[in-house]
């Protein structure tokens, strides 16, 4: 065998396993540069996920304190002081009321305070009857500064419509109490205080205060993010 030859194949033995380790390491690169990317990936989508659920649960913690807070101003500012003053008004009426007849209504009569009730029974008003009135008609003077100050905080519309009629009473009633009105008792009938709003009022504090519990317990994710 020629000399050329055998030095041929000599250097063929040679680089074979040569060109073995190169693509060996081109495919080592190949799959270490799609690991990245994978792992990447994942990173990005995984860092997108959370920045998702912060800005969620950032944005359902805002309006959980937003609406307590709203809840809270509600119940400080109205409905927990006008719920005090019918309170006191249902009990001086109630003091007012003992001893008379049952369908004794007490703006009815100061505009006909000579009306006959039954049994022919009629009505002389006291001097501490008198009081109590003055009394009444002192708080209803601050349920009607407190709606008109707090009219933002209602947002029912049928009991805006109720506190409009106590107003209307109450303005009614001062003028009849002090003498600027009487007579005309069918004309005025229909503004006797609507007995309706004292439930009214009870039922959506009730109503706030189950909604304020509700919503004072955060969801796990907004617990976990910021505490509480």
């Amino acid at each position: 065998m020629p000399f050329d030859q055998i030095e041929f194949q000599t250097i063929h033995i040679i680089l074979l396993p040569a060109r073995s380790n190169s693509t060996s390491t081109t495919n080592t690169v190949e799959f270490s540069a799609i690991y990245s990317a994978f792992i990447t990936a994942g990173v990005v989508f995984l860092v997108g996920i959370l920045t998702f659920l912060y800005n969620r649960a950032s944005l359902a913690e805002s309006k959980r304190k937003e609406r307590r807070g709203s809840i809270t101003k509600k119940l400080n500012e109205f409905y927990g002081p006008l719920n005090s003053y019918l309170k006191i008004t249902v009990a001086f009426n109630d003091l007012l009321k003992k001893n008379k007849p049952q369908n004794f209504r007490t703006l009815i009569h100061l505009l006909n305070p000579s009306r006959t009730y039954e049994n022919n029974q009629t009505i002389d008003w006291s001097e501490s009857d008198k009081k109590i009135i003055a009394e009444i008609i002192d708080i209803e003077k601050k349920i009607e500064e407190l709606v008109n100050s707090k009219s933002g905080l209602i947002d029912d519309s049928e009991q805006a419509d109720l506190l409009a009629k106590a107003i209307t009473h109450f303005r009614i009633l001062r003028l009849a109490y002090n003498g600027e009105i009487s007579g005309g008792v069918e004309r005025f009938e229909s503004y006797v205080y609507p007995r309706e709003l004292d439930t009214s009022v009870e039922k959506k504090i009730k109503a706030l205060k189950e909604e304020l519990d509700k919503i004072s317990t955060p969801g796990w994710i907004e617990k976990f993010l910021f505490g509480e």
